[in-house]
């Protein structure tokens, strides 16, 4: 088993892989380890033949994400911005003379109920 490890170390191969093409080559009527080598190489040659992913990352790849000099995630034009104005609300001056004119309200009937409080005790 030793030897077997050092051939598949120097052969490039795991274990496994080893085990059973020497079983194939000292059992060749054996046909389930035939079988079995047949099937891992089919589907060794099925996954080096497979191209999809190669493809997808060339695909990927022309996408402008990978190109840093081109990409551009998003631009705001702040000269074209237009701003409107909301021709409805009351200008500051008015504000200023209605918030003055709650507090005078507020402010005589907080004194109104304090001073009817001191009359009572």
């Amino acid at each position: 088993m030793r030897q077997q490890a050092e051939i598949a170390r120097e052969l490039g191969l795991d274990l496994a892989d080893a085990s059973l093409e020497l079983n194939a080559i000292i059992n060749p009527n054996n046909s389930s380890s035939y079988y079995n080598l047949r099937n891992l190489e089919r589907k060794k040659k099925e996954i080096v033949s497979n191209k999809d992913v190669e493809r997808l990352e060339n695909i990927l790849n022309q996408t402008p994400i990978f190109d840093s000099e081109n990409f551009i995630a998003a631009t705001i034009d702040y000269d074209t911005t237009k701003y409107l104005t909301n021709d409805n609300s009351p200008s500051h001056k008015v504000i200023f003379f209605m918030v003055m004119l709650f507090s005078f309200v507020f402010g005589v009937i907080y004194v109104l109920i304090e001073n009817s409080i001191k009359t009572r005790q």
